[in-house]
């Protein structure tokens, strides 16, 4: 058996998880970040697992298809499956993200004492609640949440915003996503939080009631694509907010997404690493 170890920069984590789900491939995502060996440069690593050296080489010819061979180890592995979980299970622990927010798993109990505690038990859907945009997310939904009756969560993944909103008050909620593996897991995990989630395998584009809070922890390339239902599903004076973006699509993105000016006010952005998150107003006109 063999073990091919991916490290790619943490800005390019997102779509390189989006692209292997997409080739139909199993793989484990480190939960801690490395570090470039000389450059500094925050790395996310990705393990995948080759049963046979067929296997093994039709999958570096699939990773160099892509331009990820440079970017891969491979090494000899021998899977002891007990080690492995009890393994995983060490390196997640409980965060609290904000004043108000903490995420951890759901088989270990929470330290902290904060009004949201956000207990996932992550599948193969995006993520765990660790990675930096979903921090920013949550950062900003307990800056700028106020009084939402409804919310709206846009490409749930394992559904973190969603139970973040309800257990912080929001009285009603709907999250969509076009994977219907992270539909299931938003609502398991809904039901483990006990809040009550409205969750669909949808498009935004076809929702057409407007909402309090808009939230959506998605790639700058995932998010134009859609911003015009996103947009409107801010209600009037409601609050839009947007993570998992990186700073090198800064420039471009704002550009694109907001299109028309005046709809919307920034009221907060924020930034971790080369990650960035902001929070707007639509004006109530």
């Amino acid at each position: 058996m063999f073990r091919v170890i991916l490290s790619v920069p943490r800005s390019r984590a997102r779509s390189v998880s989006t692209l292997l789900s997409a080739q139909g491939l199993s793989y484990e995502e480190d939960l801690q970040t490395a570090v470039s060996p000389g450059g500094g440069i925050p790395l996310q690593r990705f393990r995948l697992y080759a049963s046979s050296e067929a296997e093994r080489d039709g999958l570096m010819v699939l990773l160099s298809r892509f331009g990820l061979d440079g970017c891969a180890v491979v090494e000899p592995f021998s899977w002891d499956p007990a080690a492995w979980v009890a393994a995983w299970k060490e390196s997640y622990q409980w965060v609290r993200v904000s004043e108000r927010i903490s995420v951890g798993p759901a088989f270990r109990p929470c330290p902290f004492d904060t009004a949201a505690r956000v207990a996932i038990d992550p599948g193969q859907a995006f993520g765990t609640g660790t990675h930096e945009s979903t921090h920013l997310a949550l950062e900003l939904m307990d800056r700028h949440l106020g009084v939402a009756g409804s919310m709206l969560d846009v490409g749930c993944g394992t559904g973190v915003l969603s139970v973040a909103g309800g257990q912080l008050g929001v009285k009603r909620l709907v999250a969509c996503d076009i994977e219907e593996e992270a539909v299931r897991e938003t609502g398991e995990n809904a039901d483990r939080n006990g809040v009550s989630v409205e969750v669909s395998v949808r498009s935004i584009d076809t929702i057409t009631d407007r909402f309090d809070l808009v939230v959506a922890n998605l790639l700058a390339h995932e998010l134009v694509p859609v911003a015009g239902g996103i947009r409107d599903a801010v209600g009037a004076g409601g609050i839009l907010i947007l993570a998992g973006l990186v700073d090198k699509d800064r420039p471009w993105f704002e550009e694109r997404f907001f299109t028309t000016p005046g709809e919307f006010d920034l009221l907060e952005k924020t930034a971790r690493s080369e990650w960035w998150a902001g929070a707007w107003r639509r004006s109530s006109g």
